[in-house]
C-alpha cells in the first residue's frame, strides 16, 4: 500500500493513523508527498518513499509513534541521530513510518 493515491490524498487506512498521531503527539506529523520525498533517501543509492514522517518532540512522542504503528502492523524506521554509529545507516523506508528526531524543538 502506498502512502498516497494518484491524487496525493492519504488513503483511508492511513488517515486514521495520521489523525491518531496528530492527536497524540506534540511533534509534527507529515504524510504529504514532498516531505515523504525528502525522507525517501539517505547518502546511498536507495530511494524508497516512507508512508509518513514524524518529527518527535520528546521520547514519549517516539514511544507513542511506535505503539500506534505497531498496533497497525507498520514497521518504524528511525532516522537522524537515533542512527549514530549504526552500520546500515537506516537505509530503506518504504512501507515504514519514519520518526526524525532533533527537529521538534527539544534537542
Amino acid at each position: 500500500m502506498g502512502a498516497t493515491d494518484d491524487n496525493g490524498a492519504v488513503p483511508e487506512g492511513l488517515r486514521d493513523l495520521q489523525a491518531d498521531l496528530e492527536r497524540d503527539l506534540e511533534g509534527e506529523v507529515r504524510f504529504d508527498r514532498w516531505t515523504r520525498h525528502l525522507y525517501s533517501t539517505d547518502a546511498s543509492i536507495y530511494r524508497i518513499l516512507p508512508l509518513g514522517v514524524v518529527f518527535p518532540r520528546s521520547e514519549e512522542d517516539v514511544s507513542r509513534t511506535i505503539r500506534l504503528c505497531a498496533a497497525r502492523g507498520l514497521p518504524v524506521l528511525p532516522r537522524g541521530r537515533l542512527l549514530a554509529g549504526r552500520p546500515d545507516g537506516g537505509r530503506g523506508g518504504g512501507d515504514r513510518f519514519q520518526p526524525v528526531p532533533g527537529r521538534g524543538g527539544r534537542d
